[in-house]
């Protein structure tokens, strides 16, 4: 797409790339993407966008622990959790072996489509809450598929283990607050300041 530009002099027209003047065209919907693998990291930039969100609303809610050295993420992982879960994450961590973390905070996006694969029977999900519902939407949760190894080092720093319904997952319950709630308002305030006629 041409576009014709005069600025008082002999400017030649500027290509846009396709794209109309007012600015790039709209995002894929979390809806459109949920066919596309099985991996959140599709809705990354929508969920770094909501973290950020979160600490607008609530300064400081989240913190990161990507400090920490003797961890392995998985793609998909936020490093994120309430501070009081990332002082528990830290002493359960400290001085001991490689931890992997296959999820920790989890936005309402990602919840979403981990929600709608466990309704299809997709992805090898075996459990998943409905999105806002989850304590990871809450960041007082992490899985890991270390979980046998590591369980008697979590429940020694104030994480419970869900058991052999959700082996892989663990509860921060020695503080922090119920946040879900704030993890749907994020979403709704970013919702509406980039759809304010919606």
């Amino acid at each position: 797409m041409l576009i014709a530009v005069d600025m008082g002099g002999n400017m030649p027209p500027v290509d846009m790339g396709g794209m109309p003047p007012d600015g790039p065209p709209p995002s894929p919907s979390v809806e459109t993407v949920l066919n596309q693998g099985c991996t959140t990291t599709v809705v990354r930039g929508l969920s770094e966008q909501l973290i950020a969100q979160m600490n607008c609303i609530q300064p400081g809610v989240v913190s990161s622990f990507a400090h920490l050295q003797n961890l392995n993420l998985y793609s998909a992982v936020f490093p994120f959790l309430q501070s009081p879960a990332v002082q528990g994450l830290t002493s359960t961590v400290a001085g001991q072996n490689t931890l992997t973390i296959s999820s920790a905070l989890r936005t309402i996006p990602q919840q979403y489509l981990l929600y709608r694969w466990y309704q299809q029977g997709r992805c090898n999900i075996g459990l998943a809450a409905r999105p806002g519902r989850s304590n990871h939407n809450g960041a007082l949760a992490i899985d890991t598929p270390d979980y046998t190894a590591w369980k008697s080092r979590f429940q020694a720093n104030g994480w419970q283990w869900l058991g052999s319904n959700d082996p892989v997952h663990f509860n921060y319950t020695a503080g922090g607050t119920d946040i879900r709630e704030l993890s749907v308002l994020a979403f709704q305030k970013l919702w509406n300041t980039n759809n304010p006629n919606d």
